[in-house]
């Protein structure tokens, strides 16, 4: 089944199937990153930075099936049978449908946009989530812009200036190694934007990643963005990841307990 991909990328089409081996391809690569960390000896269930992995691998298994549940259903789309029992109150709009299957491919790229742009916000999330524990925990990492009245990162400000600071300033990675983040960072919010790019001082701006420029302007959609550069970001922050959690500014750092460990669902 062939499905035109997210109103984020346009003009390209891909397959769900095809869309499940890049996944694969990345939750594999960041396997491969586990086993390097796990060796480090940290606590598997209650350090923050091993739960990261878990997480990470959660969205990918959990996108995969989301998109195996979604082929599932593509053929029962068809029957307005079917689709009325799951949406009574819509019966009426659906028999009116001139051209049903026109309208069945419709909501299979709605369906499959939303998936791709779940998986990147989810991806992204956990990283951003987690980085922010980390400084929270080691309480000393200084802004990289030079504020008067706090000294060190709470880990509550803009993540503009937690990843500049912490990826910069503290760990001393160059600024061409984690262009990946600034990239997925912008993504993101035009994501939240429906696909447009809006800068909060209404200018435009031009990324450098992979040794490419791409030029987000301001009120426009981005376009440019293709499946395997999805891909590519997601693999960068694998890569990234690993960087960060094998520095030996982090690897001093014996246990960071996890606080999302200790919360507790209760029963009613």
């Amino acid at each position: 089944m062939k499905v035109a991909i997210s109103n984020t990328v346009p003009t390209k089409e891909t397959t769900i199937q095809e869309l499940i081996n890049r996944i694969n391809k990345i939750d594999r690569d960041l396997s491969e990153k586990y086993r390097v960390v796990r060796e480090l000896g940290w606590d598997i269930k209650n350090d923050l930075r091993m739960n990261l992995f878990n997480n990470l691998s959660e969205v990918n298994i959990q996108t995969i099936l989301h998109l195996s549940f979604e082929t599932e259903c593509i053929g029962k789309l068809h029957d307005k049978n079917w689709l009325s029992k799951r949406i009574p109150h819509h019966k009426d709009t659906f028999n009116k449908i001139q051209d049903f299957s026109k309208f069945c491919a419709t909501r299979i790229n709605i369906s499959i946009n939303m998936i791709k742009n779940d998986f990147l916000l989810s991806y992204f999330s956990e990283i951003e989530s987690k980085f922010r524990l980390i400084v929270k925990r080691i309480k000393t990492i200084k802004f990289e812009s030079n504020r008067k009245s706090i000294k060190y990162l709470q880990g509550t400000e803009p993540f503009t200036e937690i990843y500049k600071s912490f990826l910069n300033s503290y760990l001393k990675i160059p600024k061409r190694d984690y262009q990946v983040i600034k990239m997925i960072n912008i993504l993101r919010n035009t994501i939240h934007n429906s696909g447009y790019y809006y800068n909060i001082k209404g200018k435009n701006i031009s990324v450098s990643y992979r040794g490419n420029s791409y030029l987000f302007k301001q009120g426009k959609p981005v376009n440019f963005v293709s499946d395997e550069i999805i891909e590519q970001i997601i693999l960068d922050l694998n890569t990234l990841l690993l960087r960060v959690l094998t520095h030996k500014k982090i690897i001093q750092y014996k246990f960071l307990e996890d606080p999302v460990r200790k919360i507790r669902f209760t029963k009613k």
